[in-house]
C-alpha cells in the first residue's frame, strides 16, 4: 500500500483570498489567517487483499437450530442489514425478480416446502436468523437461492446468454500433505468482493468455527469442525441444473457437523444439487483430504493421504475431473490451467501460491470479476485456523490466528489411511 502526502502550512491571506491548491481540488477560499491542510492519499497496490480482519462472533446458544439462528441474527444484524440493502448485488437483483414474477413468487414457495422437509434444521435456522435480525424470511430464503434462480430459472426464461457477473472467478482451495512427515495444510482464497469484507465474521460454536457472512447459512466459504475436518468450498457453474432439486446453501449447511469424509460422502447421493460446486474437504484425523465436484445428482472424488508425502490437490471455481460444460471465462480458464503446474513442499508455498507471489492468477484482484477478500490457512499439526486478511499475506505478521480444537476419536477415524 503507498501512502502519498500532501502538507499545506502557514498560508497567511486574507479571508477573502483565494488559496491555491494543486489542479484536482475544487478552488476553496481562506477563512483563517493561517489555514493548515493534510491530506493523506491512499492508493492501494493490485496484489492486497481487501485489509478487513472479520469480527470474531462467539455463539452461546443450546444445539437447538432455532436458537442458533437468532442468536446469529440479533449478533449480526447490521451485517445482514447491509447485506440485503446491496443495490447492485446478483441477490438483490434476484429478489426484485421475484417480487415482480408470479411464477418466480411459486416456485421459491414450493422450494421453502421442499427444503422445508429435506432439510429442517437448516430451515429452522434461517427462520431463527430472520426471528433475530427482523430481515424477512422470504428475502433471507432467497439469499441462499439466488444462483439457481438467475442461472437455471430466470436466464432460461428470458433467453439471457450473460451470467459473468456470477460466474466469473471466485475461490481457490489447496490441500497438501508436506513431504517431510505427515503435516496437513488446508488453504482457501475465499473471493467475492471487498464491499462484502467488512460484513464478513467468523462465528465459533462448540462445533465449529466458520468464515461467512452472516445473511448466509455456514458452510459456503470455510468451516473447521471439531471432528478434524475442514470444509472449502468452490463454485463451479454448469450450463443446465443436472436435474437436481436443492441448493447448495442447505446442502454445505447439512455436512459441517460430518465426522469423517465417508459420512460426508454418505450423505451427498441423497439431495441432488440444482447445479453444482466443489467441495474441498480435509480430514486432519484420517490424515486424508478429497477435492469432490457435484452436478446434480453424480460426483467425482480425487483423493491424497499422508502415505504419498508431498501430494496436494489443487481447486479452482471448474470442473476437472466430471465432464461438464460449464460457465468459463478466458479468465478463469487460465486461472485453472495454471493452477495445475503448481507444486507445495510445505505451509509456505500454500501461502505464496495463494498470496499470488507465483504467476498463477490465483489472488483475485479486478472488482468486474472477484476481490480476494481472505486467505485462510487450517493447520492440522499446529491446530490453528489462520486468516490473512492484510496486504501481502507472505510478509503478514500479524494475522488473526485461531485455535482449531479438535480431538480425534473412533468416529472421526474411519479410513484406512488413518493414523
Amino acid at each position: 500500500m503507498t501512502f502519498a502526502v500532501i502538507t499545506v502550512v502557514d498560508f497567511f491571506h486574507n479571508a477573502n483570498k483565494t488559496l491555491p491548491l494543486p489542479h484536482f481540488f475544487p478552488t476553496m477560499k481562506a477563512t483563517t489567517p493561517i489555514v493548515v491542510f493534510l491530506l493523506f492519499i491512499v492508493v492501494t497496490s493490485t496484489d492486497a487483499l481487501c485489509g478487513t480482519k472479520p469480527r470474531i462472533v462467539n455463539l452461546t446458544s443450546s444445539a437447538l437450530p432455532y436458537e442458533l439462528g437468532r442468536e446469529i441474527g440479533e449478533k449480526c444484524k447490521s451485517e445482514i442489514e447491509r447485506r440485503l440493502s446491496y443495490s447492485d448485488e446478483d441477490a438483490t437483483y434476484a429478489r426484485r425478480l421475484v417480487a415482480k414474477s408470479d411464477s418466480l413468487k411459486a416456485l421459491v414457495t414450493s422450494w421453502k416446502a421442499i427444503h422445508k422437509e429435506s432439510f429442517p434444521d437448516a430451515v429452522s435456522e434461517l427462520s431463527g436468523i430472520s426471528a433475530g435480525s427482523g430481515v424477512s424470511m422470504d428475502d433471507l430464503f432467497v439469499q441462499q437461492t439466488y444462483v439457481e434462480l438467475l442461472l437455471y430459472h430466470y436466464h432460461k426464461l428470458s433467453s439471457s446468454s450473460s451470467s459473468s457477473s456470477i460466474t466469473d472467478g471466485h475461490c481457490t482451495d489447496v490441500m497438501m500433505f508436506a513431504k517431510e512427515g505427515k503435516k496437513l495444510v488446508h488453504g482457501h482464497n475465499d473471493d467475492w468482493t471487498c464491499e462484502l469484507a467488512p460484513d464478513m465474521v467468523i462465528l465459533q460454536t462448540a462445533s465449529w468455527t466458520a468464515y461467512t457472512h452472516p445473511a448466509s447459512l455456514v458452510g459456503g466459504a470455510f468451516v473447521v469442525n471439531r471432528w478434524g475436518l475442514s470444509f472449502g468450498v468452490n463454485t463451479a457453474y454448469p450450463l443446465d441444473s443436472g436435474g437436481g432439486t436443492f441448493s447448495s446453501a442447505f446442502i454445505l449447511r447439512s455436512l459441517i457437523d460430518s465426522k469423517n469424509i465417508g459420512e460426508v460422502l454418505a450423505r451427498l447421493p441423497k439431495y441432488p444439487v440444482r447445479g453444482g460446486f466443489v467441495l474441498d474437504v480435509s480430514s486432519a484425523c484420517e490424515r486424508r483430504a478429497a477435492s469432490i465436484e457435484v452436478y446434480g445428482a453424480t460426483f467425482s472424488v480425487r483423493s491424497i493421504s499422508w502415505k504419498s508425502r508431498g501430494a496436494s490437490l489443487v481447486h479452482t471455481n471448474t470442473y476437472d475431473s466430471l465432464n461438464v460444460d460449464r460457465w468459463e471465462s478466458a479468465y478463469a480458464k487460465r486461472h485453472r490451467d495454471c493452477a495445475k503446474t503448481a507444486t507445495f513442499l510445505n505451509v509456505t508455498d500454500v501461502r505464496r501460491f495463494l498470496g499470488d507471489s507465483t504467476d498463477c492468477p490465483v489472488f483475485e484482484t479486478d472488482i468486474d470479476k472477484s476481490e480476494t477478500m481472505a486467505t485462510l490457512i487450517a493447520d492440522a499439526d499446529l491446530k490453528t485456523l489462520t486468516v490473512y486478511t492484510n496486504p501481502n499475506i507472505i510478509d503478514d505478521d500479524r494475522p488473526l490466528v485461531l485455535p482449531w480444537n479438535f480431538v480425534c476419536d473412533t468416529l472421526s477415524k474411519t479410513n484406512k489411511n488413518a493414523g
